[in-house]
């Protein structure tokens, strides 16, 4: 009996070590990642443009204590060369909280591009949180896993 207790006692304390190893881990890993991506970023996203109709796709996980509302994605399609086929844009809806994430698809879309059209870029986001306010990423905020 007396070894058993030690064994037990020892257990406890080896899984009070471990869960706080995995917490304080766990805490850096989201202060590191929270600054890299202070409002999140694509975990996915991809397009295509068959019979010329721009399809398009994303997941974006919240990283933001604010809950996301709408998301607004901008994109411009150029060809080969860099000549600007298409600009517009793709609006998600929420919500979508904190260390959540979500997709969007679209098969189809009102936006045309010539057969030569074949690189999209993402040049903006808006995200509307369900507060009313908005921030807008561009540049170094628009972070894609």
């Amino acid at each position: 009996m007396k070894y058993s207790k030690i064994l037990t006692d020892e257990s406890e304390d080896y899984d009070m070590i471990t869960s706080e190893l995995s917490y304080h881990y766990l805490d850096e890993y989201v202060k590191r990642l929270k600054k890299r991506a202070p409002y999140g970023f694509f975990t996915d996203w991809g397009w295509d443009s068959e019979y010329s109709c721009i399809s398009f796709h994303f997941n974006y996980m919240n990283i933001n204590r604010n809950t996301i509302k709408y998301i607004d994605v901008y994109f411009k399609v150029t060809n080969d060369v860099g000549d600007l086929r298409k600009t517009g844009h793709f609006q998600g809806t929420g919500p979508l909280r904190e260390f959540e994430s979500a997709s969007w698809e679209w098969d189809t879309s009102y936006y045309y591009v010539s057969g030569d059209a074949s690189n999209m870029n993402i040049t903006k986001v808006i995200l509307t949180y369900m507060n009313g306010t908005k921030k807008v990423l561009t540049g170094k905020l628009l972070v894609f896993e």
